[in-house]
């Protein structure tokens, strides 16, 4: 299980994951939100549609790729939460296309 060490504020936020509502910490990144309560998978991959989530929290994998408010391949370990934001998991298949498998 993932768990925050020290939240930098008490202010919470409420995004929501696939619909259902969420609280965050303000200045919390999207990634380390959703890991905190426990969510499990951010993307599939598109050619054999494996659950993937966050690996290196910095960037550089691509794994924690989810759909934010609409917009597609956003980094959830580099966005940090905003009040109302719109998650998705990302699920993307061959026809659409992607460059992160």
């Amino acid at each position: 299980m993932f768990k925050l060490v020290r939240p930098n504020t008490n202010q919470t936020v409420t995004i929501y994951f696939n619909g259902a509502p969420l609280s965050a910490f303000q200045n919390e990144t999207v990634a380390s939100a959703l890991l905190r309560q426990g969510k499990k998978e951010f993307r599939t991959t598109p050619v054999k549609q494996q659950k993937r989530l966050p690996f290196c929290m910095m960037g550089t994998c691509y794994d924690c790729l989810l759909t934010i408010d609409d917009l597609q391949d956003v980094q959830g370990c580099a966005t940090y939460v905003r009040d109302g934001m719109q998650i998705k998991t990302q699920h993307i298949n061959e026809k659409q296309g992607s460059d992160h498998e």
